[in-house]
């Protein structure tokens, strides 16, 4: 009788450890939906002859960056899913023409909103008037 009650007892303490080890195993589900979206970086670039300077406008954050053309090129971190808006002044003399993306996109809005999904470069464009 006694070989039956060391099995027993050996089988209740490995069901035991077994049962804790499996409570204690972190859910990777979870720990997915609970880590914070990775930081991403931008950097903004001008022609320079026609920038005199570029609003940088988080709106996820409501953070804000005047960036003068002496600043330039300027780079800053973002979170996934953040929005984004630039909106340039240009030098007396000239205007605004376009933004170019570093996929190669035109975007012609100032002020301009994205919601960028990965790291990129942006560069204004200006003409002159007259």
């Amino acid at each position: 009788m006694k070989p039956r009650f060391f099995i027993l007892i050996f089988a209740l303490i490995f069901i035991i450890i077994v049962a804790i080890a499996a409570s204690s195993k972190p859910n990777n589900n979870s720990a997915m939906q609970q880590r914070p979206d990775p930081t991403l970086k931008f950097t903004v670039q001008s022609d320079t002859i026609g920038n005199d300077y570029i609003i940088i406008t988080n709106e996820a954050t409501g953070s804000r960056v005047t960036v003068t053309q002496n600043m330039l090129p300027f780079s800053a971190n973002f979170a996934k899913g953040d929005v984004l808006t630039f909106k340039v002044a240009p030098r007396d003399g000239y205007i605004f023409n376009t933004w170019i993306i570093n996929d190669g996109t035109w975007e012609s809005g100032n002020p301009l909103s994205i919601r960028p999904t990965g790291d990129f470069t942006m560069k204004a464009y200006f003409l002159p008037i007259g």
